[in-house]
């Protein structure tokens, strides 16, 4: 079966150049305000044992606000900041591999309950990394941290500590907090860069829950491979764990890539990858942040090889006829690495006819 029959709905075709790029993140606020997320960025790296995410962000309130941004993880993370401006190098290289979309502590709680891991200011970030021992404990913690700015809390905690409960019971135990001072007019917060261990590509949808709101997400995938072509359509299982509605979520084509075309984006990419081929792609949702899971998917069988879309154009004069063509070309060492994966894996992935017609 061709997969452009089996996954239309999922995929949209997209006219023009990838827009702008959306993430999300958890918040907390200690007083009434309006808080919206006009634009988050995301880039995730995944070697099958760690991952590396960066994020970026664009906060907007109706009202100067204190801004604690949170952010679950399955292992201790690794926080730091960017060398450049990673999201304008991605940019760059998804044109440039035109990737395509197409249609068919300083609080006083007792170390019971919260430990500290980490303190201190990178960069513009007031970063604080903690390991939630016992969540009953967390909204005294989050009292002790505002209070310890001088502002007091307002509002009740009690959707953040749900949503935080929910990740300890997950064993999700690790919360990187990040400390904004909001004012009324869209900023951009310059993104850190996380690195935890995690066999799963692993991304937390489900802080943003707390906006209740709707919008955007796109996340940059450099992974060993592409998303989308396994034939047990696991990957596309995980997609609708997070999401009810595959309607919300588009795949773009992929792309292989090299060492030095990440060095702009992360400087160490080559020893993460080491021994590994690399491909870029970018998955979408649009939607409302009501979501049941995060992303979780285990990639260890990751078609290795990259894809481009085939479209069918009917022959409206003929009902048996039509064109299938292909939407960008692949590359010599692409289609090789095709030619590769197809000898170990043709019963695991799937393989278009007609990619498949290249190489033979």
């Amino acid at each position: 079966m061709k997969y452009m029959k089996y996954a239309a709905f999922l995929f949209m075709l997209c006219v023009g150049s990838i827009p702008a790029l959306f993430a999300d993140k958890g918040q907390m606020w200690p007083v009434p305000v309006n808080l919206s997320e006009p634009s988050q960025n995301a880039i995730i790296l995944h070697n099958k044992k760690d991952e590396i995410l960066i994020l970026g962000t664009t906060l907007q309130a109706d009202r100067e606000a204190d801004i604690l941004e949170f952010i679950p993880f399955p292992s201790e993370p690794k926080v730091s900041t960017p060398q450049g401006d990673p999201f304008k190098a991605a940019d760059r290289l998804i044109k440039a591999k035109g990737l395509q979309f197409v249609e068919q502590s300083k609080g006083q709680v007792g170390p019971s309950a919260v430990s500290v891991v980490f303190e201190g200011k990178l960069g513009l970030h007031d970063v604080t990394i903690v390991r939630i021992l016992d969540i009953s404990g967390f909204a005294d913690w989050v009292h002790a941290f505002f209070r310890n700015k001088g502002i007091a809390l307002a509002l009740s905690l009690d959707a953040a500590v749900e949503n935080a409960d929910d990740y300890v019971k997950r064993g999700f135990s690790y919360f990187v907090f990040d400390y904004v001072r909001l004012g009324s007019n869209p900023e951009s917060i310059a993104p850190l860069v996380y690195q935890f261990a995690s066999r799963q590509l692993y991304y937390p949808f489900k802080t943003s829950n707390i906006t209740g709101k709707e919008g955007t997400a796109n996340l940059i995938l450099i992974l060993p491979g592409s998303l989308g072509l396994l034939q047990d359509r696991s990957d596309i299982r995980a997609l609708q764990a997070v999401s009810n509605s595959l309607f919300d979520w588009d795949l773009s084509s992929s792309a292989k890539l090299y060492p030095q075309e990440l060095a702009d984006i992360v400087p160490e990419a080559q020893k993460f990858f080491v021994g590994q081929k690399m491909y870029l792609q970018v998955l979408r949702y649009a939607g409302p942040y009501s979501f049941e899971n995060d992303l979780l998917f285990d990639i260890s069988n990751i078609a290795p090889f990259a894809y481009r879309h085939i479209l069918y154009t009917p022959d409206y004069g003929n009902p048996l006829g039509g064109n299938y063509s292909l939407v960008g070309n692949l590359s010599k060492d692409e289609l090789a690495d095709i030619a590769e994966a197809y000898k170990i894996g043709a019963n695991s992935w799937f393989f278009d006819p007609e990619i498949l017609s290249l190489i033979q």
